[in-house]
């Protein structure tokens, strides 16, 4: 139904949601990003390994009743979160198979990743995805790395983390 003040509807309690009354629901949300070479060192081919290295941080985006630290963004209020991600990642060797994904408290969660095989030593390739996950308070969301064909290091050259509570 359109209103004088754009699109309304129903939020999950019933309550009416027009565009004049959208931020008093203030859901909380968070985004982190970074643009700068982390080099994630892969001591065992086929194993996720979060992308925590210490330094460059990566940067916080928008935040609401969600905090940020270096390499994670933490759940202040428990619920199902909407959660996207993508990320460029390169290898030293042609033809490695990688993947992304994000990870939940350290442990890679295998509901959504991006896969792909580097065409050239050096070459950069762009992975993406989203998931659901119900998660808790103090729960830390970052993002992992794995490589299927060895035990070669993996450089994460741009990766973006967007949460939002949807329920």
């Amino acid at each position: 139904m359109n209103e004088e003040h754009g699109h309304s509807g129903m939020s999950g309690d019933g309550k009416k949601i027009n565009s004049s009354n959208i931020s008093n629901f203030n859901l909380p949300y968070g985004h982190m990003y970074g643009n700068t070479d982390r080099t994630v060192p892969v001591a065992i081919a086929n194993t996720w390994y979060e992308v925590n290295v210490a330094s460059p941080d990566f940067i916080a985006g928008e935040l609401n009743n969600v905090t940020f630290s270096d390499h994670y963004l933490q759940i202040q209020k428990a619920g199902r979160y909407l959660i996207t991600f993508g990320m460029a990642l390169e290898t030293t060797t042609a033809n490695d198979e990688v993947a992304g994904t994000v990870a939940i408290n350290g442990t890679a969660s295998e509901t959504s990743h991006g896969h792909s095989t580097i065409a050239a030593a050096n070459a950069s390739v762009q992975l993406a995805g989203t998931t659901i996950l119900n998660l808790s308070v103090g729960d830390q969301i970052s993002f992992a790395v794995k490589n299927y064909t060895a035990a070669r290091n993996i450089i994460v050259s741009h990766a973006q983390l967007s949460i939002v509570l949807i329920k």
